[in-house]
Order: structure tokens, then C-alpha cells, then sequence
């Protein structure tokens, strides 16, 4: 993912931070409306036994204009989700360069998608189709254009401040004497933007360019809808089919819980809960052997399950574990290697964002995906936990003393409980996964808001809210073109051919398994784990199906890759992650992870070739 940028210092500067302080009202406005509704149904289901129908349709459809109203946010903060490892190791000025060039293909890549969702949008207001009761359709609909405009004014300004920052002469400040653009900046962008255009009549040609603009940083969304375009072109089929794809984000029900979850876990790690956490792990399990490591890693695993593996637990926990490694006798490199490592742990424990997305994407039962993954997840914190133990001999240990256990206890309270209710509402069939994310968003607003008051609802709740809507609206554009990408695919007969392709070269499930494991391997290293899974699984599903691989045990097998090529050289996320947050050059923490790669591919192969692991718990054989 991107990181932040500066705000664009354009005569349009003005323009864009007034739109982006609408669109931030706008997305906490219905991340609280989602959330209010949510609580009363739950409310009326549990304590009235009866709902109402209308709110449940709503709250999908809100779904859809947080999706859009976040992703307008990303792309005003430069926050879409993109393979930018390129952009990581060039220097400033040419990482800028093809900022530019990518923002102006993203441009005009969304232009065209607007000519799309007009139509759309026309054809919902004369079809006039309604939900339910008197819910008119395209009442929702209509933000798919408006938002992509808005993303396309964003991405105008981004391509001017990022051309001023490539062509800024040497020693002149970036921003140059008032004016739209120098002469030379503007020629090359309009030769971009020309050039992209003119492309558009040499299909392949123009599907090849964006594969290599995606390489440099095209945001996913933008990529797979123009591939998505072109092919849909090839066909001609109307582009409009897109957004039909896209406007189907909200009705899958589950995806609900995706904000929510996600929206809890910015607001533990903005409070004091990373604190607490540590206090606890170290006071009752310090007295273990390499107790302050164990520690870490159970601290990183629990963390990750509530904040998704989106990097935030590097961040929150980074800084307060490390020192604390340091000052008990771990060595520098180790202790980066841990918490690198530590930054995706617990990515298959409940309630996980990347598990629930899988299981949206995948079309398996997400209560059953969770039960499936919990074992694996054991393997792979007891692994980690037994290595980081076995390079702790020598390092002396905390004892155990009952009174600050206790202590710690007291003070973490009202956030253990919250696993446990997660765990014990989902799996004993007391609340849905949608039931438990409006669960764990109110005990969370309550516990940090009025028990620790570590948080103000005024001032920190919806700045935090912003925050989540920008991941959530990135995570849930890309979701939407994938939905009409997928279903090109598949009229298209493509995963078919590559069934064949296969088969002709791999003939037994443990040769293909291997290839799969290598080939996730490198996703994981260039791709995040929400990309990776939109992108990646309705193409190999099928082909897991034909080798007799479970989905539920290759749901497991995806995600574990995925966590490991996280921390994978040479553009691992964690890896640049971790060199931000502790201030340490790459080549550093490339040697410093690779130790435990090595520990978590052990425990990759015992959960990839024995399926029991997987499937014991759900009551399931080893096929599919």
C-alpha cells in the first residue's frame, strides 16, 4: 500500500482539502449510521426476537457509499492499495516521476469508467427498481459516479504536485513560481495522457501497458477495471457491465463486517490497548523461557487478529516491544527479525479481515473458514514461539510475581473479554460474523471511550473513523472490479484454459501444491493480502477444486503464504514497514527476517501436507 503524502501544493490545493474534508464528513456520517443501525437490529433480533427488513438492505447499501466515499479519501491521501515496491527503492525524485506518470493513467482510466457509471446510473433511474418498501436503487447508485469524479479531480492534482516534485530544477524549492505547470512538465503530461488515449485503439498493446503501469504503482482498482474495460471491448460488451459488478459489493451480506472490524481495530491501536496487552503477555508468561519473546509474539498475534494484516501492528507495537527486547539481552538483529515477523502473526485467528474477505471472495462459510484456520494459526505462533524460546538461552527471565499479574489483569479487564465473546458468540452460533463486528464496535467505543477513556469520542473517534474508511474504501474498490474482471474471466473460459495448461505439466496434488506455495510465495512479496486474495483467488479455486485440495484447507494454505511473503526480500511490506518505524536500512532487516521465514515455511509445510490441521476441526476429509 502506499504510504501518505504530502498534500498537493497546486493552485488547486484549496479545492482538493475542501473536497477531502467533505468526503471525510461524509464517510464518518455513514460509518455511524451503518453502526447505529447495525446495533439496533441487533438490539430488536436478540432482546425482540424480530428486525426490520428495510434497515438490513440499508446497511449493505451504506456499504457501497463507504466503499466510494473512502476510496475518493485514498486517493486524495494517496492511500490506494498498489504494487509500489518500485517507487520504494528509487530516490525521491524519480519515485515522483512515475507517480506522475501513474496518476495520469489512472486519470483517464477513470474518466472512462465515469462514461460507464453515467449510463449505469441512467438506466437504474428509468428502470426505477426499488429494494425494499419505497427504496429506490439507484438513490445509492448515484455515488458511483460522483465518487469517481472526485477521484479523478484527485488524481489530476497528485499528477501536477508529483510532475513540480520530478522536474523541480536542482536546489529550487519543489513548488515553483505560481502557475498550473512549467511548460515542460505540462508537455509531458499531456504526451502521457495523449499517449494513453490513442492506446486504447491497440488492445493488447494497451493491456500490456497497464500491466506495466500496475508494476510501477497504477492503483489496483484503476488496473483491473481498464483490464476489465479492454476486455469487455474485445467483446463488445458494454462497459457499463462494470459497474453493474461494482454496485454488487453491496449485496453480500458478510461484507458488512469488513468496516466494522476494521474500524474497532484502528480504534484499540490509537489507544492504550497495545499497553496493556504487553503488561499482561509479560507478567504472566515472562517467566517462560524467552518470556519477553514469547511475549512479543503472542502480543503481535492477538493484535493482528483484531487490526487485520494491514501493518498496524508494527507500527502500535513496534515501539513499545523493541526496547524492551533490547534492554533484556536480545540482539539488535533478532529483535527486528521478531517484531517484522510479528507485523502479519495471528492473520488466521478471529476476527481477522483477510479471513472474512477470503471467504467472501472464495464463496465458503466464514464461521467454517475461521474454525478451519485456528489450528494452523496455533502451528504458526508455537513455531515462532519455540524458536524465539530456543535464542533465549542466557537471557534472563521476569519472574512471576502474583501481585503484578494481577495488577495487569485488573488493568486489562474490559479488553480480554473480547476474543472470548468473538470467539464464543461466532462458533456457538449466538451471534452472525456481521453480529459480532457491531459487538466488538461497541464494546470497543465504550471500553476506550468512558472505561479508560483513552480516546474522546469528539475528537479522537471520528478522525479514527477516517482513518478506517480509507483502508475499507481502497480494500472494497478493488473488490468491485475484481467482481466484473472475474466474471470476464469466467465467460471467457480463461481459468478453464489454464486448468488445461496445468494439467498438461503438473500431474499429481503434491506437485501441484508445491507450485502453488512458490507461486503464493511471490504474490505475497509484491501484492498486500487484500489485493492478493481479490485478484488471485477466483483464479486458482478452480484449480485447487480439480487437484482434489478442499477450499477450506486452501483458504488456510492462501493466507499463511501470504503472511510469510509479507516479511519476504526483497519487497516484503513488513520489511519496509519496519524500516520506517525503527529507522533501519533494508538490507538490515532482510537479514535480520530471514531466520524466521525459514521457521515459518517449517510450519507452512506441516499445514500445507497435512490437512488434518485444517479440516479436523470442521469434520471434513482431505478432499474437497
Amino acid at each position: 500500500m502506499t504510504g501518505e503524502e504530502e498534500p498537493a501544493r497546486t493552485p488547486l490545493a484549496p479545492v482538493d482539502r475542501s473536497l477531502a474534508r467533505l468526503e471525510a464528513g461524509f464517510v464518518v456520517l455513514v460509518l455511524a449510521a451503518m453502526i447505529g443501525l447495525s446495533a439496533v437490529q441487533l438490539y430488536l433480533r436478540k432482546v425482540h426476537d424480530f428486525g426490520f427488513e428495510w434497515a438490513d438492505v440499508l446497511i449493505r447499501q451504506l456499504v457501497l457509499w463507504l466503499a466510494f466515499g473512502g476510496g475518493a479519501l485514498a486517493t486524495q491521501q494517496g492511500r490506494h492499495i498498489a504494487i509500489d515496491a518500485a517507487t520504494r527503492l528509487l530516490t525521491p525524485r524519480r519515485a515522483a516521476l512515475v507517480r506522475a506518470v501513474t496518476s495520469a493513467a489512472a486519470t483517464v482510466i477513470t474518466v472512462i469508467m465515469i462514461r460507464a457509471a453515467w449510463t449505469f446510473l441512467n438506466d437504474e433511474i428509468r428502470d426505477d427498481t426499488t429494494l425494499v418498501g419505497e427504496l429506490r436503487s439507484w438513490w445509492f447508485t448515484a455515488i458511483i459516479p460522483v465518487a469517481l469524479l472526485l477521484v479523478a479531480i484527485h488524481f489530476t492534482i497528485a499528477t501536477v504536485h508529483h510532475a513540480r516534485t520530478a522536474f523541480a530544477p536542482s536546489g529550487q524549492p519543489r513548488d515553483p513560481a505560481p502557475g498550473w505547470l512549467d511548460p515542460g512538465v505540462g508537455a509531458g503530461i499531456v504526451a502521457v495522457v495523449g499517449a494513453a488515449t490513442a492506446a486504447v485503439g491497440g488492445l493488447g498493446a494497451t493491456a500490456a501497458a497497464v500491466a506495466f503501469l500496475a508494476a510501477l504503482g497504477l492503483p489496483l482498482f484503476a488496473g483491473i477495471g481498464a483490464l476489465t474495460m479492454l476486455g469487455y471491448a474485445s467483446t463488445e460488451t458494454d462497459l457499463s457491465n462494470l459497474i453493474i459488478e461494482i454496485s454488487g459489493v453491496a449485496s453480500a451480506p458478510a461484507l458488512v463486517a469488513i468496516p466494522l472490524f476494521t474500524f474497532a481495530g484502528y480504534l484499540m491501536a490509537e489507544s492504550q490497548t497495545p499497553h496493556r496487552l504487553v503488561a499482561l503477555a509479560r507478567s504472566t508468561v515472562g517467566w517462560l523461557p524467552g518470556g519477553v519473546a514469547v511475549v512479543a509474539v503472542v502480543a503481535c498475534a492477538i493484535f493482528t487478529a483484531f487490526t487485520g494484516a494491514s501493518g498496524i501492528t508494527i507500527i502500535a507495537l513496534g515501539g513499545l516491544l523493541y526496547p524492551i527486547l533490547t534492554q533484556e539481552g536480545f540482539s539488535e538483529r533478532f529483535s527486528l527479525g521478531l517484531l517484522t515477523s510479528g507485523g502479519s502473526l495471528g492473520l488466521l485467528f478471529p476476527p481477522s479481515l483477510p479471513v472474512i474477505l477470503y471467504a467472501i471472495v472464495a464463496g465458503v462459510d466464514v464461521d467454517r473458514l475461521f474454525l478451519a484456520a485456528l489450528v494452523p494459526g496455533i502451528v504458526l505462533v508455537g513455531c515462532l514461539g519455540v524458536y524465539a524460546a530456543a535464542r533465549s538461552r542466557g537471557i534472563p527471565r521476569v519472574p512471576f510475581r502474583f501481585s503484578a499479574a494481577a495488577e495487569a489483569l485488573g488493568r486489562a479487564k474490559w479488553e480480554l473479554p473480547l476474543p472470548i465473546i468473538v470467539l464464543w458468540g461466532i462458533y456457538g452460533g449466538w451471534l452472525t460474523v456481521n453480529e459480532a463486528a457491531i459487538v466488538t464496535v461497541l464494546m470497543v467505543l465504550v471500553v476506550q471511550c468512558a472505561v479508560y477513556r483513552d480516546l474522546s469520542l469528539v475528537r479522537d473517534v471520528p478522525r479514527i473513523a477516517e482513518k478506517s474508511a480509507v483502508l475499507v474504501g481502497a480494500i472494497l474498490l478493488i473488490l468491485g472490479v475484481a467482481l466484473g474482471l472475474t466474471n470476464y474471466l469466467v465467460l471467457e473460459e480463461v481459468p478453464d484454459l489454464i486448468l488445461e495448461a496445468i494439467q498438461r505439466n503438473v500431474t499429481t496434488k503434491i506437485g501441484f501444491l508445491i507450485s502453488l506455495n512458490i507461486f503464493l510465495l511471490l504474490v505475497g512479496c509484491v501484492l498486500d493480502v487484500f489485493s492478493a486474495i481479490i485478484v488471485v483467488v477466483p483464479l486458482i479455486l478452480p484449480l485447487a477444486q480439480a487437484y482434489g485440495v478442499h477450499p477450506l484447507h486452501l483458504g488456510v494454505i492462501f493466507l499463511t503464504n501470504l503472511e510469510i511473503g509479507y516479511m519476504t526480500p526483497p519487497v516484503g511490506m513488513n520489511l519496509f514497514l519496519s524500516a520506517f518505524r525503527f529507522q533501519k536500512p533494508l538490507p538490515t532487516l532482510y537479514v535480520a527476517s530471514l531466520p524466521f521465514i525459514g521457521v515459518l515455511l517449517v510450519a507452512l509445510v506441516l499445514i500445507t501436507y497435512l490437512p488434518g490441521l485444517s479440516l479436523g476441526l470442521v469434520g471434513e476429509g482431505a478432499g474437497p
